[in-house]
């Protein structure tokens, strides 16, 4: 079946809300891409050929000023598919980042067996972006005790289309309420963009507001706190109105202290949730 020029038009206007169209109404074929290009992301190129017979071929890269991306290729019988293009460079991490680009894009068709010819190549002129991210951090829960584990998600989403980041990789270290760096991860990367990580509270933790640092390369640094106390009843009372500490050293000093095997800390008449002691 062949596209009329009337055909491949009103494909190209349905397809123009999405991305830039590109049409060859005398070969049936309609090629999408992106206007504005975000780097360190990955693009499609997606195309729909109607007069085709064979194996087809398209390959798709992007070439900025003093550097070319390796070609991304599909291959195949299908009529239509997409060529994703990764737009992950280094190259411009310590230079100004340029505002156009290039989507260099080669159809070829098997027009005898065994043998690709390219029909024709591609140029068009496409806006160049970095790409934004917003990073987010959850703690399992706000406040731990000395001794507990701490347990933390991480997640980078990539702006404007809202997908994980699965590339970059992230630093991720955590600071004690005195400002020492207690433990570090270097190059974190997941398949799926989420992080899931742990940290081990010593017993002797200093007491106050933690900090989770997150630093993705080449972008800025997002914190998340998190506050360990003590919390729950720390004293057991006697029946004397004796309360002792639950953790303190030993020492004794009255027979209900020794029974219990705790240090004396003072008569008191009220202990809330959170340790508060109300003193006669």
């Amino acid at each position: 079946m062949k596209y009329s020029h009337l055909e491949a038009f009103i494909v190209a206007v349905c397809l123009t809300s999405l991305s830039a169209v590109l049409v060859e109404a005398e070969r049936g074929l309609v090629i999408t891409f992106p206007e504005t290009v975000y780097l360190n992301s990955t693009e499609k190129v997606c195309f729909t050929a109607a007069n085709v017979s064979g194996n087809m071929q398209v390959r798709a890269r992007l070439v900025l000023p003093g550097y070319a991306h390796p070609f991304s290729t599909w291959m195949g019988t299908e009529r239509d598919g997409c060529v994703d293009i990764s737009t992950n460079t280094r190259y411009y991490r310590s230079r100004a980042v340029p505002r156009t680009g290039e989507l260099l894009v080669e159809w070829s068709v098997e027009r005898t067996p065994g043998s690709l010819f390219v029909e024709k190549t591609y140029r068009k002129s496409v806006t160049v972006a970095p790409v934004k991210n917003q990073t987010f951090i959850q703690s399992d829960k706000p406040i731990y005790q000395p001794g507990q584990k701490v347990l933390f998600r991480v997640l980078t989403v990539l702006y404007p289309k809202l997908l994980p980041d699965t590339e970059n990789k992230k630093d991720v270290w955590i600071t004690s309420p005195g400002g020492t760096r207690m433990q570090q991860w270097r190059d974190q990367v997941s398949s799926d963009g989420l992080l899931d990580m742990a940290f081990e509270l010593l017993e002797e933790s200093e007491l106050g507001n933690w900090t989770i640092h997150v630093q993705v390369h080449g972008g800025r640094t997002t914190i998340q706190e998190f506050k360990v106390q003590e919390y729950g009843k720390r004293y057991i009372c006697t029946d004397h109105h004796l309360c002792v500490h639950r953790k303190k050293p030993v020492v004794l000093t009255s027979r209900s202290a020794l029974d219990l095997g705790l240090t004396i800390v003072r008569a008191i008449t009220h202990i809330d949730w959170f340790g508060s002691i109300s003193f006669d």
